[in-house]
Parts: C-alpha cells; structure tokens; sequence
C-alpha cells in the first residue's frame, strides 16, 4: 500500500483497518477501525480532509477526494463502496449501498440507509433522504427500502470485512 503525507498532514489508519498493497492513500485521511480498501482504490486529503467509518467497505479502482476545502468527504459506518465510484465532496451516511459506477459530487448529501443504483450520478448539493433508493443520471428517488434492505447493508460490509480478515491471516495477498 502506498500511504504519503500531502504538505503537513499525514493518514491516521486504524490498525484494525486492512488496506490492499495496491491502494493508495494521501494526505488528511482518516480511516477507522474494520474498514477495508480492496486494490486500487485511491483515496486523497488535499484540498481538504476525507473520514471513513468502522465497518466501510471500499471496493476496487474507487476514487475519494474533497474538491474544495468547504466540501470534506465524509463517509459513515457500515457502508459499502462499489468498484469504479468517484466521491467528490460529498456525505455519505450509515448503512449506505453505492453500487459500481456511480459518481456522487460536491455538496451532495446521502442520507443513512440509501442504496444508489449502479451508474448514477449524484449532482451537486443534491440532498437524498434516508432509506431511499435512487436511480439514474441525475439520480431520482426510486422507492424507500425496507427494513430487511437496511440492515442486510451492515451484515454485507461485515462479512466481506471478515473474509479479508481470514484471507490475511493466511498471507494471501491483498
């Protein structure tokens, strides 16, 4: 794995935190405890700072960056990041499901329990209530989700967390 500092500032990864050797991350970045970033994901603390929380998933070849330093990128616990999703300043709540492809832009706000399908485009400062699945380029509300949905995203980030764990502990690389 490649972790830099960017000016003054450096990463603070919890060490329950597993990061693939092939994922970078730079700058104002802090990942907490039981996160897991899969290879290629590159995730930067530039313009201002990125927070990821316990239990997230970050899939392959995902980007993270803050645009503006009014705009950090805050992601919540218990979520699942999908391959090839760009996050641009943006919040991202609990129990979040953001499938492969999508772009969420600066100032958008992603309420806890939305599940956004894959390809969408989250525009700016574009707000999306809790437990809401959205859809398209820009992204609409589809439907709400149950209760079922909202808790399977939790069980989801766990498993997979653990199945990296168990592969680790076997020197299989990451």
């Amino acid at each position: 794995m490649t972790i830099l500092p960017f000016e003054n500032k450096s990463p603070d990864i919890n060490d329950a935190a597993i990061i693939s050797d092939l994922a970078t991350v730079v700058g104002e970045v802090e990942i907490d405890k039981d996160v897991c970033i899969f290879p290629g994901a590159f995730i930067r603390g530039d313009y201002s700072s990125v927070r990821i929380g316990s239990n997230t998933i970050i899939y392959d070849s995902v980007i993270i960056y803050p645009q503006r330093e009014e705009n950090p990128t805050l992601i919540g616990s218990n979520t699942i990041i999908k391959s090839n999703v760009v996050i641009r300043g943006a919040y991202i709540g609990d129990s979040v499901l953001v499938a492969e492809g999508v772009t969420i832009l600066d100032g958008a706000t992603i309420g806890d329990g939305v599940i956004i399908s894959p390809n969408s485009v989250i525009t700016p400062n574009l707000v999306i209530p809790p437990r809401t699945v959205v859809a398209g380029s820009p992204a609409t509300p589809v439907r709400e989700i149950n209760h079922d949905e909202f808790e399977d995203i939790s069980k989801q980030a766990k498993t997979t967390f653990e199945v990296i764990s168990h592969l680790k502990k076997y020197s299989i690389k990451f």
